[in-house]
């Protein structure tokens, strides 16, 4: 689309789509005025045109941002002042845009009034849940509700006072702000407004944008709120339980979405408990650690609102080494090549469920996929540039909060005249049991017909055509990873780890309300609830587990499941459909 102002194009104005209740997309319009939006999730949109914020103290041009230069170096004016407006011509927000996936939306053109002076801009929210002030703010609705902010901003503010006819209204609904509950924030009038809030039923949690309105001017500030159900999680104990190596973690305003960290580092979720207790794996570190722990929840909100970060004192661990003794399945790969290599590390044992990353001491060495197997072995693809030939690297594994290094772990040997090398063809994350798997295979000093093997079992080739190898997946092929490698001409590729993944999910019913099936006859509505039934997950399949977690999409709009069932080999879940996902 475009910005106008008459005939003339507004350069750099700030154009932004943005969701009732989910993200704002922004950009620039050019010099003449045109713009373009690219990448948004498909959904439901309102659009706006505002000037950039004028430059506050300290910052040397607009919204503190550097304009763009033509070719002799000459900065581009920023434009001048003008009137938000939201599409198609108004200031009040009630026609959206529907962005469809893999569909462009054209003639979203605004024409704007200028004018002399600065708007409203520059608005910041704060909440306070405890002492600290939270930035954005953080309000809930229910259980004794927090309901107001602190707003501070250019034009807000007038001799200690909400300058005159000062509005705020929400965008999306999901709150209203009433006549008298625009006031003088008490400990500093002279700079902050306190904003009070009457939540609507059932109001969802999530992102929450606002409108500041005063004569003419209107601002509009983005993720001015984040909208909970409950306060902020707080810990009382961390306590270790030996028999299991977890971390038994209590407090207060805790879920099954409640995740715990250790100096940051997250740990693995293995129940909430009955009586609102957190217990989680402990990411292994040295006796006598000190680690800061931190609790988050899905709102968004965190013990940090409310507390400083607990101490937990690793005490009555029994390993007292970091003494590495890793071993590598090779202890050279040619330069040029990417091959499965099998890592030892008796020390992880069974903290791999903590996560472990694995790194070389050199850019040259990458490793490109990790897998965890039992008894501290490890499997990695190990990818080695062109250009490492004849050095050695180091190996490092991070395991929780320690760090285990070989030094001299691998030496890099010159790359062989007869080269083959194999990988997965974009967008192919693995092999399906009982289909066709593919590879590309480059060997530009080799001719031939190809071979295949899975797990050094030979499987039939069905066709090579321009570096596509496409072969048999025997359907009794377990699932994980397994090492493939390819022959041509009487050489043979070095292994390449490659994931057997499970049969895709099936979704067998879709039904909202009591049995009424959705179908073309009957499509699904905004706001009811509907529960799908799914064959071919996992059993261990949960709404908020990290292993795994069960995300649903509608639209390619990312929805929050309330709950989730097992039924006998089926999942049973259930969610709200929201407003924003287009019709169709």
């Amino acid at each position: 689309g475009r910005v106008t102002a008459g005939n003339d194009g507004m350069a750099m104005a700030s154009v932004v789509a943005i969701a009732p209740r989910g993200a704002a997309i922004s950009a620039l319009t050019n010099p003449d005025g045109t713009f373009k939006i690219e990448g948004l999730p498909p959904g439901q949109y309102y659009v706006y045109a505002h000037p950039l914020p004028g430059a506050l103290q300290g910052e040397p041009t607009p919204g503190n941002i550097l304009p763009p230069v033509d070719a002799t170096g000459r900065a581009f004016d920023f434009g001048s002042n003008f009137d938000t407006l939201f599409f198609p011509a108004s200031r009040t927000p009630f026609v959206t845009v529907t962005v469809t996936a893999g569909e462009a939306m054209e003639g979203i053109n605004f024409s704007v009034t200028r004018r002399t002076t600065p708007g409203i801009h520059s608005v910041q929210t704060y909440s306070f849940p405890g002492q600290l002030a939270v930035k954005p703010a953080q309000l809930y609705s229910t259980e004794n509700p927090r309901n107001f902010l602190v707003a501070t901003g250019v034009g807000l503010v007038q001799n200690s006072q909400p300058a005159p006819g000062l509005q705020i209204t929400t965008l999306g609904g999901f709150a209203t702000v009433p006549g008298n509950a625009i006031r003088p924030y008490a400990p500093a009038p002279g700079f902050y407004v306190e904003v009070g809030f009457q939540f609507a039923p059932f109001a969802q949690e999530g992102p929450g944008h606002l409108l500041f309105t005063r004569g003419s001017d209107l601002y509009v500030l983005p993720n001015a709120l984040r909208l909970a159900q409950r306060p902020a999680p707080q810990i009382a104990s961390v306590t270790w339980r030996a028999e299991d190596s977890s971390a038994v973690v209590t407090g207060q305003n805790f879920g099954p979405d409640t995740r715990i960290h250790f100096d940051g580092i997250p740990a693995v979720h293995r129940a909430f408990d009955d009586q609102g207790r957190v217990v989680v794996g402990l990411p292994p570190a040295l006796p006598g650690h000190r680690s800061a722990v931190t609790a988050f929840n899905s709102d968004g909100q965190s013990s940090l609102f409310l507390q400083a970060p607990y101490e937990f004192v690793y005490e009555g661990l029994t390993e007292t080494s970091v003494a590495a003794g890793i071993t590598l399945s090779t202890a050279s790969l040619p330069a040029g090549t990417e091959s499965l290599v099998e890592i030892t590390a008796p020390q992880l044992g069974a903290a791999a469920e903590s996560g472990i990353q694995a790194g070389f001491s050199t850019s040259d060495i990458q490793v490109r996929r990790l897998w965890t197997a039992a008894n501290g072995r490890l499997l990695a693809n190990v990818w080695v540039s062109p250009a490492a030939a004849g050095s050695f690297a180091s190996l490092t594994l991070s395991n929780g909060l320690r760090l285990l290094n070989q030094p001299n772990a691998l030496q890099i040997t010159a790359s062989p005249a007869r080269l083959i090398q194999a990988s997965l063809p974009p967008g192919v994350t693995g092999l399906v049991p009982g289909t066709a798997g593919q590879l590309l295979v480059h060997s530009p000093q080799l001719a031939g017909s190809p071979t295949v093997s899975l797990n050094g079992q030979p499987t039939s080739v069905i066709s090579y055509d321009s570096g596509l190898l496409t072969f048999v997946v025997p359907a009794n092929l377990p699932t994980g990873p397994i090492a493939v490698r390819v022959g041509m001409a009487g050489e043979v590729a070095l292994p390449l780890g490659v994931q057997v993944l499970p049969p895709p999910a099936l979704i067998t019913s879709v039904i909202a309300g009591i049995n009424q099936t959705i179908s073309e006859a009957r499509p699904a509505r905004p706001g009811e609830i509907l529960t799908v039934t799914v064959s071919g997950l996992p059993e261990s399949v949960s709404a908020f587990g990290s292993s795994p977690r069960l995300t649903v999409a509608v639209g390619g709009i990312e929805h929050r499941t309330i709950s989730v069932t097992a039924l006998g080999s089926a999942v049973q879940f259930q969610f709200i459909l929201l407003n924003s996902v287009p019709t169709g």
